[in-house]
């Protein structure tokens, strides 16, 4: 046990007085034994006294100075210690005030002192305003049962939370979110509470800031990964996995070049890698390869991200599939294409026409002009035939120049499968061949022959890419069907009636079923890239679709595949007997006056000679403001107006409006070499009854004009009668 100076010294003093007393009561026995010299002995006893006075104070002088070295080196080091002590209260205090969290001190459940940060937190002056309060008063209604709860437990030693997040409320009653430390102790019989508060709503906000980010991310349409900067992937999000085919397990510590298709040169990536690394975004396109080995392209977006020491850190990658986009970009480009053609087939069309028309025309009046000349009759029969293929090969230009026009009538598919089997030998390689059986008793449908034609075209294209590569065989059939139970069943979309069956049997690679489930939706291909767009099946479906009809395929890896057509059967409509080509039996006029409007004067000539031989009196004119001026003169003079479409000076449709003007019950026919995009609204208003498609047969021009003139009351703006080539 550590003695103090006080108990010291009195522990010095007792000793002294005892060893004084023993030293007193036994030296004097002990001198009296051994002197017997009275003199000597009193000498001896004072000099024994001496001794001991000298001996005793000695030590006594050491001890007591020993004690007072210590009292004075404790009085010293106590000194040191409160100076510690104070030094070590004012950082404390220092700390306490300056913190940025707020602490707070209660005692028994009541405020006792706070910081500044606290009193900030909690919006108080100073700490008069919570002195004696409750330390529950500045925890949210909500949540003070579960921190009254902690403290209890922490104070009772029973454990509670020392550390978690609950919601504050200020003065003011604003709650706001924060995190508690929490420390409870028992002194002189009273507990004390410390606790330290952060105010964390920002903290939780940049959280939920990111978190939305990050959701954003991850419910992205679009792609996006995220690499470091040497190019390792770090992060991708599902579209991402849609996209390529790679999980994010897959993808997460690759390189982006696991999607390289071989499309782009090296330099390419060079300068990709050379733009981003320079802190620069990089947009363009991509071709890319899925982990199916499939090509696909995707507009990208890289940028480069910094990281707080201004460095590029990170890369982030959007991207955007946009193969759909661009097949149908190239779509309408190949569409402008092909209307652009068509535009120029259309003129060519016409100027084509007016040629035929007067070749036709001439050809009919040389024909009267040398009835009684057989060779000559001969000869014309030849100019005849040969201007009929000349029209024909017009009108495929026309119907080509009119592409989306659906002109469904009563045909015959063998005709169309012929023609589109004539021309598919013709390009085909040697190792494969074509069959075609036809039968006779197949019967007529209502159709399109150009749709049909490129369905033919559609299928047996695509059975020759099935084919590539090796001998194969295409077997195109036409046959009547009548579905039984069996097949309607099969295929509920069949009715009980009459069908041409249409089939295209190949000898190629056929395909499994997950290909059959897709072949007809747009834009599905198994082709590679430049060898298809996927809309061959497609087009062919919907044409099916638009005749009410059916198509059917089956197919197996390796054993070829087979396409089946199903066209509603049509009656055949009764054809009236048309007229005959000789001059006796056409059907002429009385007299009647015919003005005439054509910028060509070979073709208004032709048709003046035509007309006149009918017994029509005819006017031509070859300027329209010529032929409204003559109009204007007289308009009662004139029983029908003839007038051409496509003119220098102005359009027929506005010399039919203005001699409409002049004369409302005035009967006008429309010429044209090729009709374009009239519509019926504009031909009625400018009182057009017929429109005569050229070239023109002699006995079409003659029933024409006769038809209008018998009936020159028909109503206005009634369909104009279909050219009758």
């Amino acid at each position: 046990m550590k003695q103090t100076p006080g108990t010291r010294a009195g522990t010095v003093a007792l000793t002294y007085v005892i060893v004084a007393a023993l030293w007193i009561l036994f030296s004097d026995k002990l001198l009296g034994l051994l002197v017997r010299n009275p003199d000597t002995y009193v000498l001896i006893s004072i000099l024994k006294g001496w001794v001991f006075v000298a001996v005793t104070g000695g030590l006594l002088y050491l001890t007591l100075r020993r004690s007072f070295d210590q009292l004075a080196r404790e009085a010293e080091a106590q000194q040191r210690l409160e100076a510690a002590r104070r030094e070590s209260d004012s950082r404390l205090r220092e700390v306490f005030e300056c913190s940025r969290d707020a602490i707070g001190i209660g005692k028994n459940g009541r405020q006792v002192f706070a910081n500044p940060a606290y009193l900030k937190m909690f919006g108080f002056k100073d700490n008069a305003q919570i002195a004696g309060t409750s330390v529950l008063n500045h925890i949210a209604p909500a949540h003070r049962p579960e921190v009254q709860e902690d403290i209890r437990r922490r104070a009772a030693g029973e454990g509670g939370r020392a550390f978690y997040e609950t919601r504050g409320l200020t003065a003011d009653g604003v709650e706001f979110d924060m995190e508690i430390s929490l420390s409870t102790y028992q002194a002189l019989g009273d507990t004390f509470t410390v606790v330290t508060i952060r105010d964390i709503t920002e903290r939780k906000q940049a959280a939920e800031q990111m978190s939305l980010h990050l959701s954003a991310l991850t419910a992205a349409a679009n792609a996006i990964l995220i690499t470091n900067r040497a190019g390792r992937i770090e992060w991708v999000n599902p579209a991402f996995t849609g996209l390529t085919g790679y999980s994010a397990a897959e993808a997460i510590g690759a390189n982006p070049r696991l999607l390289k298709s071989g499309h782009h040169t090296p330099g390419f990536y060079a300068n990709l890698w050379a733009t981003i690394c320079t802190g620069n975004v990089w947009h363009g396109e991509l071709v890319n390869q899925r982990k199916d080995g499939r090509m696909y392209t995707e507009d990208t977006t890289i940028t480069p991200v910094r990281g707080a020491d201004g460095e590029i850190a990170h890369f982030v990658a959007i991207k955007q599939d946009v193969t759909e986009r661009r097949l149908l970009e190239a779509q309408y480009r190949q569409a402008q294409k092909m209307e652009a053609i068509g535009t120029l087939a259309g003129g060519i069309a016409h100027d084509f026409n007016n040629i035929l028309a007067a070749i036709f025309g001439y050809c009919h009046l040389f024909e009267e002009a040398t009835a009684d000349n057989a060779p000559a009759q001969e000869f014309v029969r030849e100019m005849f035939q040969a201007a009929h293929r000349a029209k024909d090969l017009v009108r495929q230009i026309l119907t080509f120049s009119r592409q989306g026009e659906q002109n469904r009538q009563f045909i015959h598919l063998d005709t169309v499968v012929k023609e589109a089997a004539k021309l598919l030998r013709a390009s085909l390689p040697a190792q494969i061949t074509i069959e075609t059986h036809l039968s006779a008793e197949a019967p007529g449908v209502l159709a399109d022959s150009t749709q049909i034609y490129q369905v033919t075209m559609n299928l047996a294209t695509n059975a020759l890419h099935a084919m590539e590569g090796g001998p194969g065989r295409l077997t195109i059939r036409l046959d009547s069907c009548w579905p039984d139970d069996d097949l309607r069943r099969r295929q509920p979309a069949l009715r009980a009636i009459q069908y041409a069956c249409l089939t295209f049997t190949d000898t190629g690679c056929g395909m499994d079923a997950g290909t059959l489930e897709r072949i007809f939706e747009p834009f599905f291909t198994t082709k590679p890239v430049g060898k298809g767009t996927g809309l061959g099946l497609a087009v062919v479906h919907g044409i099916m679709q638009s005749h009410e009809g059916l198509i059917t395929v089956e197919s197996r890896p390796g054993l070829g595949t087979t396409f089946h057509l199903y066209f509603p059967a049509q009656t055949p409509p009764e054809t009236p007997a048309g007229p005959a080509y000789e001059a006796g039996s056409l059907p002429c006029g009385q007299g009647q006056s015919i003005l005439l409007v054509d910028d060509e004067p070979v073709l208004a000539v032709m048709f003046q000679r035509l007309l006149t031989g009918l017994n029509y009196q005819v006017t031509s004119c070859h300027s329209p403001r010529a032929a409204l001026d003559l109009f204007r003169d007289n308009p009662g003079r004139f029983d029908l107006v003839v007038t051409d479409l496509t003119m220098p000076e102005m359009s027929g449709l506005e010399v039919a409006r203005q001699i409409h003007l002049l004369r409302p019950e005035a009967p006008i026919v429309l010429a044209s070499g090729h009709g374009g995009n009239l519509a019926e609204e504009d031909l009625r208003s400018a009182g057009i009854r017929e429109i005569l498609q050229k070239p023109v047969s002699l006995p079409v021009l003659a029933a024409l004009v006769h038809r209008l003139l018998a009936d020159p009351a028909r109503e206005v703006g009634t369909a104009p009668a279909k050219p009758s080539w």
